[in-house]
C-alpha cells in the first residue's frame, strides 16, 4: 500500500481499495481499507464478517466522496424524485445492518483464531513442497481464504475430495481472459496464469476445531508421502 499510495500521489490519482476480503487485516497496525480515498467491503455470508444475505459497504474519510456515495446508492437522487446522477438502488437494509453490528464485536477474536489456525497449517506443512502466503512483520492477514501453492494442485485437490476434505480454487480463471474483459487484454500475464494453475484454498474458518484441522493436515501429508 505504501508504494501504491506514493505512486498515486505523484500522478495525482485517487486510490480505491478493494477491501472485500480483508476484514480485520492490518498493515503497520492500521486497518486495511483505511489507506485510500475510499474502500469497499463485502458482507456476503461467506466473508469473514458476513450478513445473513448479500450486503456491502463503501467507506471514506472524504466528506465530498461520502456525500456523493449517499446520492449514488439512492438512485442518484439529490432530493426526492430528482435524479442528478445515474445511481443505483443499493442500500443496506436495517436487518442486515443490525446483524453485522452484532457480529462486528467478534471480528477481532475470530481474526486471531484464523491467524492461529493459519500458523498451525504453516508449521505442520512447511517441510512439504508447498508454498504459503508471505507474512511481513508489520502486517496481519485476515486469511480469507487460506491458500497454498503446489505444482500438484489438481491431483491434491482430487485426493482430498476422495478422502472427504473439501477445497476451493480462488480463482480458476484470471480476469484478463474472461469474455467481459478480453478486449482489454494486451499480451499474456505470465505470473497470473502460472499462479492460477497452482493455488488451492484449504479449510480455514474460526470454528474449525484442531482435531478437524489435523485431519486436513494428515491427508495432505499422506498425499505427498505417497
Amino acid at each position: 500500500m505504501k508504494a501504491i499510495l506514493e505512486f498515486a500521489k505523484s500522478y495525482k490519482l485517487k486510490v480505491i481499495e478493494d477491501a472485500c476480503q480483508v476484514h480485520g487485516a492490518k498493515i503497520g497496525g492500521k486497518m486495511a481499507g483505511s489507506f485510500g480515498d475510499a474502500a469497499t467491503f463485502s458482507f456476503h455470508p461467506t466473508k469473514n464478517l458476513g450478513a445473513m444475505g448479500d450486503a456491502g459497504i463503501a467507506v471514506t474519510n472524504n466528506i465530498e466522496v461520502s456525500h456523493l456515495l449517499k446520492i449514488l446508492r439512492h438512485g442518484g437522487q439529490t432530493k426526492r424524485f430528482w435524479h442528478a446522477y445515474l445511481g443505483l438502488n443499493s442500500r443496506l437494509d436495517e436487518i442486515q445492518a443490525a446483524i453485522l453490528r452484532t457480529k462486528l464485536k467478534y471480528l477481532a477474536r475470530q481474526t486471531q483464531r484464523r491467524v492461529m489456525l493459519a500458523d498451525r497449517y504453516i508449521k505442520s506443512l512447511s517441510d512439504l513442497p508447498v508454498g504459503f502466503q508471505k507474512s511481513f512483520n508489520d502486517s496481519q492477514s485476515s486469511y480469507h481464504p487460506f491458500v497454498i501453492r503446489t505444482e500438484k494442485r489438481d491431483r491434491l485437490k482430487n485426493y482430498l475430495r476422495e478422502n472427504g476434505v473439501e477445497t476451493g480454487i480462488y480463482y480458476p480463471h484470471p480476469i484478463h481472459i474472461q469474455p467481459a474483459f478480453r478486449k482489454y487484454r494486451q499480451g499474456k500475464l505470465k505470473v497470473t496464469e502460472f499462479l492460477t494453475k497452482k493455488l488451492l484454498a484449504i479449510l480455514l474458518y474460526p470454528t474449525l476445531l484442531q482435531k478437524q484441522q489435523n485431519v486436513v493436515i494428515n491427508k495432505i501429508r499422506s498425499f505427498f508421502a505417497n
